[in-house]
């Protein structure tokens, strides 16, 4: 983890094995591809370098599925007198937040509009603007996608680094840090990881997108065992 938060011209690198090579690998800046919508140079600054707004953005890909089934399943409750408004603003703040920090500032601004309109109780404008959203949040899915391809990521030679990780992330949720908590996070999404792991690791990931603590306990025990 050190290695991969100090600048490239302090590192030398004298091995050769699988795993240093893995780790010199993740420590190259990556390229940022062109992505209709999304602004890398707003992302950058949020972050000192391209590596982390990359991941950060892998990571919005991997979630936004998630994120907009959460909106619609709120949506769909509107007409009842259960809607619950608050638990819809809350997640559309945090759209607006996870779209605005990757650069995709004119779906946080929808977002932005959402959020307002729960705020002040608009049911009929929250009616309007949540089908635009969701369409939006659709359509950068698929722009997205061309992430996924751009760089892979080395699988996990040593699963004791994966438990160290996963111990430090624990340490963090403990203590509320939740920008620690991302950092590590990253680290743990840098690796590939066998499919019954893997299916592990992206649901605590989704639960450390969202702020979901106690999910993140249960998901950190759980690959502990």
């Amino acid at each position: 983890m050190i290695r991969d938060f100090l600048p490239e011209d302090l590192l030398e690198y004298h091995e050769t094995n699988a795993t240093d090579e893995a780790r010199k690998n993740r420590v190259k800046q990556v390229e940022l591809p062109e992505i209709e919508g999304v602004d890398w140079d707003y992302a950058l600054l949020h972050f000192p370098e391209a590596n982390m707004v990359f991941q950060t953005a892998v990571d919005y890909y991997d979630s936004i599925g998630y994120e907009r089934d959460e909106v619609l399943r709120y949506y769909n409750e509107i007409d009842s007198d259960s809607f619950p408004i608050e638990d819809y603003r809350i997640k559309v703040h945090a759209i607006k937040s996870m779209s605005n920090t990757i650069g995709a500032t004119a779906l946080g601004g929808l977002a932005k509009l959402c959020e307002y309109a729960a705020r002040d109780n608009q049911i009929d404008r929250i009616k309007v603007l949540t089908p635009v959203l969701i369409d939006e949040m659709d359509i950068m899915k698929d722009r997205l996608s061309v992430l996924s391809s751009e760089v892979e990521k080395p699988m996990i030679e040593d699963m004791d680094e994966m438990f160290a990780l996963l111990e430090m992330l624990k340490m963090s949720l403990r203590s509320h840090n939740s920008d620690q908590s991302d950092k590590i996070m990253k680290q743990i999404m840098a690796f590939r990881y066998p499919d019954d792991i893997q299916v592990k690791i992206d649901q605590l990931n989704i639960h450390i997108l969202n702020f979901e603590e106690d999910e993140a306990f249960m998901d950190i025990d759980v690959l502990q065992m």
